[in-house]
């Protein structure tokens, strides 16, 4: 896979992720983390290569075929509105996904109590939560989540990483997806 924006080159990128398992892609700011995720996710064109899905080549499909869920670093979700309106709006898209498998998604994040709250009421951490239940309500095959913990405080980022790892170890065996996720640090 070959890729620019701006200035900034990806090149000779291959990797495969087997299905239900987490890969983290690592790396320092500004060195191409996001702009990978955004090229799966077909946010961002590719100059060459191929983005392969399943076994499904992805390259020239727009984002909303591509099954993939992305979680940027900003979450990228509506403040204006409550919780369970942001999270409709990715599972009235999806194919697939019964009302009771939204319901798991919503135990399995643990954010019932907050279905009826404002998105911009809501801490760092509940917000990147309700962020990734929309994305999982999409069904998606691939999850892409971008600095998931770029927004906590330290002690609070270390504590998140281990529930949500939980959290999305079960999302895998419940509904098969796989896990790509940047960070800058361990």
């Amino acid at each position: 896979m070959h890729a620019q924006r701006g200035s900034f080159f990806l090149t000779d990128i291959s990797f495969e992720v087997q299905c239900g398992t987490i890969l983290t892609l690592m790396g320092p700011n500004g060195c191409g983390k996001t702009t990978l995720l955004e090229c799966i996710a077909g946010l961002q064109k590719i100059d060459s290569g191929k983005i392969i899905i399943n076994g499904i080549d992805v390259t020239d499909l727009p984002p909303e075929k591509r099954r993939v869920g992305y979680v940027p670093a900003d979450y990228a979700l509506f403040p204006n509105m409550t919780v369970e309106r942001n999270i409709q709006l990715a599972f009235k898209k999806s194919k697939g996904m019964g009302l009771n498998d939204l319901q798991r998604i919503i135990r399995l994040l643990q954010i019932e109590n907050l279905m009826n709250r404002s998105v911009e009421s809501l801490s760092s951490g509940q917000k990147q939560r309700v962020a990734i239940a929309r994305a999982l309500a999409a069904k998606p095959d691939v999850l892409l989540l971008d600095e998931p913990c770029s927004a906590l405080d330290p002690p609070t980022r270390e504590v998140f990483r281990r529930e949500i790892c939980g959290m999305l170890k079960e999302a895998f065996r419940q509904f098969g997806t796989s896990v790509i996720h940047t960070t800058h640090d361990l």
